[in-house]
């Protein structure tokens, strides 16, 4: 949303005002294209070839992430079979060509853990533009929620869930909200709100209901 900011100046001996219109720094994705809209309103294509979405602004407005399609090309996840996809990073300001920093299909192993990933969304920087969380295809019933870390390159599984955001604001700027989605014998399936550490480590169980998690981002100044 356009704001107009007054701003006096002296002229023949009486004043006026001139003002000045600006939006907020933002990217979009259309027709398969990133496009990013500087503080001007001013919009800038970062992408062609009609293949990317999710695109995502780092902290400090200098770089995006977004997902990439490949067509014809599948990974076998505990989803079924997914498009591979890629993540990408691009500079705002277009003097260097966007590069690939991760490619799906790969295979994820840890203690108690073996699965393919593929079917990348909703990257989402760290405020340091160091790492990069998103959702992978991996499991029948949930995505896992990935980290990585882009100086190096390495990819780290954080759990199994339904979505996650990074907190931009207030105390726990830089933290997690997860969402889970476990079965119980009782009441069925429900959804439950977490709160993790940059780490992807539970610090407290937010609730399971989404007043729950308005009331803790609004306790939190979190937007």
């Amino acid at each position: 949303m356009l704001k107009g900011i007054a701003r006096p100046a002296i002229c023949l001996g009486f004043v006026v005002f001139a003002v000045t219109n600006v939006s907020a720094q933002s990217v979009s994705e259309r027709n398969g294209r990133i496009f990013f809209t500087d503080q001007n309103g001013v919009e800038k294509p970062i992408t062609n070839g009609n293949l990317d979405s999710d695109p995502h602004l780092s902290f400090d407005k200098r770089q995006i992430v977004f997902v990439r399609q490949t067509p014809g090309q599948t990974a076998e996840t505990g989803s079924g079979d997914v498009n591979k996809t890629e993540l990408w990073l691009a500079a705002v300001g277009g003097s260097k060509e966007p590069k690939r920093i991760l490619i799906g299909g790969g295979f994820i192993e840890g203690p108690g853990l073996n699965i393919v990933i593929g079917g990348f969304s909703n990257p989402q920087f760290s405020p340091d533009a160091t790492r990069i969380y998103f959702k992978a295809y991996a499991w029948a019933t949930a995505f896992e929620i990935m980290m990585l870390d882009v100086p190096t390159g390495n990819t780290k599984p954080l759990f199994p869930g339904l979505g996650f955001e990074v907190i931009r604001t207030g105390k726990y700027r830089g933290f997690l909200i997860g969402t889970t989605d476990p079965l119980t014998k009782i009441h069925g399936r429900i959804v439950v709100y977490w709160l993790l550490d940059p780490n992807g480590k539970a610090v407290k169980r937010i609730g399971e209901s989404e007043p729950d998690l308005i009331r803790f981002k609004r306790k939190h100044d979190i937007h």
